[in-house]
């Protein structure tokens, strides 16, 4: 089947999904309030860190990552930040900031679609938010 009737399928399959479901596909309560926070966390969006401390488990952000609703990136430590460390004769040593980072999620398009946010088209499924 050649690329341009897939793509055609799967727009016929999302608009019969927006059109039976009211623009929003089934998720369980805590994957819809996970990714109506990434959807609000703006551009960069949210530290993975930040969505455990709320309590989100890592099995939930993964069924998340997994299922295209959110993507994940790392960024380094900016270079000014200086993590130390106790070493085991007390002394304090600078790490390397390298080796550190922040894993940021942030919400795709098919996870605003799965939320109901953005209709088949891409378009903001509330015309208030066009």
């Amino acid at each position: 089947m050649e690329l341009g009737k897939v793509a055609e399928r799967l727009r016929d399959r999302l608009h019969e999904l927006d059109t039976n479901m009211g623009g929003a596909l089934p998720l369980t309560a805590d994957q819809r309030r996970a990714l109506e926070i990434l959807a609000d966390a703006g551009t960069r969006g949210c530290p993975e860190a930040v969505l455990t401390t709320m309590g989100f488990t890592i099995e939930l952000l993964t069924q998340l990552l997994r299922a295209g609703f959110a993507n994940r990136k790392v960024e380094p430590l900016s270079a000014d930040y200086s993590p130390m460390k106790i070493t085991e004769t007390r002394q304090v040593e600078p790490l390397d900031h390298s080796a550190i980072g922040i894993a940021w999620m942030k919400i795709t398009e098919t996870g605003k679609l799965a939320t109901g946010r953005i209709n088949w088209r891409g378009q903001p499924a509330n015309p208030a938010m066009r």
